[in-house]
């Protein structure tokens, strides 16, 4: 058994025993005293950047600090690596017949582990193989940029064209505790967990949280839709939200269900004309969706046209189970001006009011107002409807304008 403890007093502590003492504060990976090897991240994205020369075979990696686990022996610990300025490279000339991929490592020989004769660090080229395959990572290295050389690149023949040949392969580290930054799930997958890690989703700009054995939101995520909100992987805490772009609205997690706090408003943008007819059809774009088991207050403005001997009925087609108790204030079917009587009876979710028209042409703009409280049942659509109250060949018209909107009050 080996205790090994920091700061006890000078020229007492074995170097492998300070390594191992700094890897206690950086990130885990792996083995138990196996730690992340990564880029520590600066502002943008400039640490350890590939800079290549145009129409030549050279590049610099630009100045970066880092941790390299050391990996030629299990209690060998980690190293913190610096570059303080430029490092010059120059690529050899490509294979006759195949490009071949070098790689750009940051590299630690250390003669007690790796019997190199050596103890330094090193920024350098692992040239590929002939067969254009990329050489294997040797021990103690971070990986920080492919570059593909084409086949017969040479200095004089070209070069590299650097914007397109390299790959970036840096990964940034961070210390223990503090939150990590991955590109996707399966960088995120790639590390190892402990309960309370966290980290940057750099594609969806959100965090993630291990929690419980498994990954969970933090932040609202930006989804398109329902099918990419309830396939984006991982799990939501009970109140966690997301943004649906395509509703232009927020949806919260409460346990069992999406629910949206705010009111659901959808808008007619273009008129709807019925002619002729005194059968329902489905307005193609007053619809909103609901989750079950839910209560919804209802208001809404609807601004229509209709001739006087044709009117306009309007319903609703709702969820199984739904109900709805509301009401409709619009001029009555009787009337034939616009300053005629008005209905105000109570309604239901099977009932068809009938909207008076106010002449004897389709031009004069009417309006009717909606309010009630809507039970959503098993949950799916609610669709307004519309017929004329009696056929006729003057067509009745719900006009682009008219709304309504959803409150969730349970």
């Amino acid at each position: 058994m080996t205790i090994r403890v920091l700061g006890l007093k000078s020229d007492y502590t074995s170097a492998e025993s300070h390594r191992l003492g700094l890897s206690t504060f950086m990130a885990p990976a792996g083995a138990r005293f196996d730690r992340r090897s990564g880029i520590v991240p600066d502002d943008g994205d400039g640490a350890a950047d590939l800079a290549g020369t145009a129409g030549t075979m050279q590049a610099v990696v630009k100045p970066f600090s880092a941790w390299i686990d050391g990996t030629s022996a299990a209690a060998q610990g980690g190293y913190p690596f610096v570059s303080d300025s430029d490092v010059p490279l120059v690529f050899d000339a490509g294979e006759p017949s195949v490009a071949r991929v070098d790689r750009v490592i940051a590299r630690v020989k250390d003669d007690p582990y790796d019997a190199s004769g050596v103890q330094d660090g090193f920024v350098e080229i692992l040239k590929g193989q002939s067969n254009g395959a990329a050489s294997p990572l040797p021990p103690t290295c971070l990986l920080l940029w492919e570059v593909t050389v084409p086949a017969g690149a040479s200095a004089g023949g070209g070069g590299i064209n650097w914007a397109t040949a390299r790959a970036d392969r840096r990964q940034p580290t961070w210390a223990l505790g503090a939150t990590g930054i991955v590109r996707n799930a399966v960088e995120r997958d790639s590390l190892s967990t402990y309960e309370g890690l966290s980290v940057w989703r750099s594609d969806y700009q959100a965090r993630q949280v291990f929690a419980g054995g498994m990954w969970r939101w933090r932040d609202p995520i930006s989804v398109g839709s329902a099918a990419e909100r309830d396939a984006i992987g991982g799990g939501i805490f009970v109140g966690g939200d997301v943004w649906r772009r395509d509703l232009g609205a927020m949806e919260t997690w409460n346990g069992t269900g999406w629910v949206r706090p705010w009111p659901w408003l959808i808008r007619k943008n273009a008129d709807q004309s019925v002619v002729n007819s005194n059968v329902f059809v489905e307005d193609n774009e007053l619809v909103l969706s609901v989750p079950g088991n839910g209560g919804f207050m209802l208001s809404g403005v609807l601004f229509y046209s209709a001739h006087q001997d044709a009117d306009l009925k309007i319903g609703w087609n709702g969820p199984p189970n739904a109900w709805m108790d509301w009401t409709c204030r619009a001029l009555h079917g009787s009337s034939t001006t616009t300053s005629g009587a008005q209905f105000v009876d109570r309604q239901y979710i099977t009932s068809n009011p009938g909207m008076g028209g106010a002449a004897a042409n389709n031009t004069v703009q009417l309006t009717a107002t909606l309010h009630g409280l809507l039970g959503s049942g098993d949950g799916g659509t609610l669709r307004l409807r519309m017929a004329q109250t009696t056929a006729h060949a003057t067509a009745s018209i719900m006009r682009a304008g008219s709304f309504f909107s959803l409150q969730r009050v349970w």
